[in-house]
């Protein structure tokens, strides 16, 4: 969710919407205004270049910077998806 003022309110319109348990969702977040919504997750991750605020409350703080590859160190790292595999079917 970028670009939006309030993402935690954001954050449980979309669960509510879809019949989502806050609980059960990973969130990753960078900054303070990711902070509050976080909060609402069930699991957490973030960049290593994180503000401490958000490396604080995070169940995951990846090895990788924001924009560097996230969210591939996140799948394939850290929940072992081997998209060679999935992609590359023989």
């Amino acid at each position: 969710m970028q670009g939006i003022g309030n993402k935690s309110q954001a954050l449980k319109n979309i669960a509510n919407e879809k019949g989502y348990n806050l609980q059960n969702i990973l969130y990753i977040g960078n900054d303070l205004n990711d902070y509050f919504a976080m909060q609402l997750c069930g699991y957490k991750a973030c960049p290593i270049d994180s503000h401490k605020a958000i490396k604080s409350i995070a169940t995951i703080v990846l090895k990788t910077k924001g924009g560097k590859g996230v969210v591939r160190e996140l799948l394939e790292d850290i929940l072992q998806i081997d998209f060679i595999k999935i992609l590359y079917k023989e």
